[in-house]
């Protein structure tokens, strides 16, 4: 039998071990980088075809397919910086067991005054732990690989490598020239990216740090808001209220608070005071953040609200929120206000 049929054969006898493989690898990148709460754009995977096996050999000229291919199930994982990337590859390191002979980051490979193709490549197994337990056993001694890339390093793989798009294969000089000279931009463009994404993280942790000093003349916004939110509203928890933290604090929100008049965290502290917030303890089990703020809002002064912050951002109301407000203003005028706009309340 020759070596093209012996892999023929070798591959059919394989390929539902490296497809299951695939599965459990991708599954198992995506739930460690969940539960590692790294911002990624998406875990993909693929088990490769034979078609693409056989024209890696050929290219490669491997003389031991079956032992030099280490890509015949690979997991690729997009992060959007370069600050994400390294924190996934330090995961990956720490929950597989790494081949590192085998592994590498591409950027490594080019010179200095060059850019091209970057990507991190691990080729891994499922690490000792795993391969004791019985459903695992059958991938022993099976290597799989991850590739970690941001989304600007995809994206200039995807145009350049695409076999099928204009820009692969030999360009003329002029235009190959053209083609690196956007590569250097997007691989630019992407440590500008990452310097912003560290910029906002050490916002971030200076925000929380002068909150807990009760240093509260900072602007708000998306950023500043959450750390304060979190720490002032410990008062409700403690009392039984449920807080419902919103993912990210919109700029709507934003914007009716300060068209409210609220620009900073000192201004909103005047608001969210003591008597508000045990008003929300005697009527509510829950809240949102937002919902918080709205509330604060309207029963400060429901006509500067209504006249220059709501704008239909929202139509329905909960039932604490019309108690509340009951509390503070005449009910019939209330409830009329809420006619006239058309929100309902239940």
């Amino acid at each position: 039998m020759n070596r093209h049929a012996e892999l023929v054969e070798w591959y059919g006898n394989h390929i539902d071990v490296y497809t299951e493989l695939t599965s459990v690898a991708e599954r198992t990148v995506r739930d460690l980088v969940d539960d590692s709460k790294i911002d990624y754009l998406n875990v993909t995977s693929r088990t490769k075809s034979l078609r693409s096996l056989m024209e890696k050999v050929e290219r490669k000229g491997y003389s031991n397919p079956q032992a030099q291919n280490t890509d015949l199930a690979a997991v690729r994982i997009i992060a959007y910086v370069e600050s994400d990337v390294r924190k996934i590859c330090e995961l990956i390191q720490y929950a597989f067991s790494v081949h590192a002979e085998d592994s590498g980051d591409k950027t490594d490979a080019l010179d200095v005054d060059r850019v091209g193709y970057r990507s991190v490549h691990f080729i891994c197994d499922l690490g000792e732990s795993r391969l004791k337990l019985p459903e695992f056993s059958r991938f022993r001694d099976v290597v799989f690989e991850i590739q970690v890339r941001t989304m600007l390093q995809h994206a200039w793989a995807e145009i350049h490598y695409n076999r099928d798009y204009k820009f692969s294969g030999v360009l003329p000089r002029r235009i190959s020239r053209q083609l690196y000279c956007l590569a250097g931009a997007l691989e630019l463009a992407d440590m500008n990216f990452s310097a912003l994404a560290s910029e906002i993280d050490n916002y971030a942790e200076e925000i929380s740090e002068r909150v807990r000093r009760n240093d509260l003349q900072i602007d708000i916004n998306s950023l500043s808001l959450p750390p304060y939110l979190s720490h002032k509203l410990k008062f409700l928890e403690v009392n039984g209220v449920q807080l419902v933290v919103d993912e990210h604090i919109s700029r709507m929100i934003v914007e009716e608070l300060q068209n409210f008049g609220v620009h900073s965290l000192k201004d909103l502290d005047a608001i969210l005071n003591e008597q508000f917030l045990e008003s929300i303890i005697n009527h509510q089990t829950y809240t949102t953040y937002v919902g918080l703020m709205r509330d604060a809002m309207l029963v400060e002064d429901i006509d500067l609200y209504f006249a220059n912050c709501w704008n239909s951002h929202w139509q329905e109301a909960e039932s604490y929120t019309f108690e509340i407000l009951k509390e503070r203003y005449d009910g019939a005028r209330v409830e009329l206000m809420f006619r006239e706009r058309g929100i309902r309340w239940s």
